[in-house]
């Protein structure tokens, strides 16, 4: 079940999604190791990071460490997932749009798709534990607005189908992530004029 909520609930978030990321930085749990899946996704938590050009990753605890994804022309805005298999997808917005950044296991490799009208994309894996990762039970999960709009697209579905959520006047999505209640949120900013 996904909910929007309109308002900051504190302390709701588990960590990291109870921080605030985005603008041009991103923060979400991840594995031992880029394609290391061994030790689950909930092993370290990983940084997404960019200069306006290109997009790098790093777990938290060692930023030394980074790797490059990918870049793109005055990137403003990042968010960051990991599918089941520690594989990162990035969605970012630049000069030319909103775009995501994932492996395609029909081509079997990274891909970029863009989504035109897009804007304040987020992330996340649905279901980051063990069970439901090895089950084939979770996905990444991707958010954005368009038209003043939320809409949401799925790993499983290969973000081909959009879903929409409605929220007429949502002007910015906050943190998108599971919560204490076990519940998938969609934290949103309308515009109150």
């Amino acid at each position: 079940m996904i909910e929007i909520i309109s308002e900051r609930l504190g302390g709701l978030f588990l960590p990291p999604d109870d921080r605030a990321s985005g603008e041009p930085i991103d923060y979400e749990l991840g594995g031992i190791g880029i394609g290391d899946s061994s030790e689950g996704s909930t092993y370290q938590i990983w940084v997404a990071i960019t200069d306006g050009v290109s997009i790098w990753i790093h777990p938290e605890n060692s930023p030394e460490t980074k790797t490059y994804i990918t870049s793109g022309d005055g990137i403003t805005f990042i968010a960051l997932a990991f599918d089941q298999l520690m594989r990162p997808t990035v969605a970012y917005t630049d000069n030319t749009g909103t775009k995501l950044y994932w492996y395609d296991s029909i081509i079997q490799d990274y891909t970029t798709t863009t989504f035109p009208g897009a804007k304040s994309p987020k992330l996340t894996l649905d279901l980051k534990n063990k069970t439901a990762s090895d089950s084939g039970l979770s996905d990444i999960q991707f958010f954005y607005i368009k038209n003043n709009k939320v809409y949401h697209r799925t790993q499983r579905d290969r973000y081909g189908i959009e879903y929409d959520l409605g929220g007429g006047e949502a002007h910015r999505i906050s943190r998108v992530g599971m919560c204490a209640d076990w519940r998938l949120r969609v934290e949103v900013f309308f515009r109150t004029e």
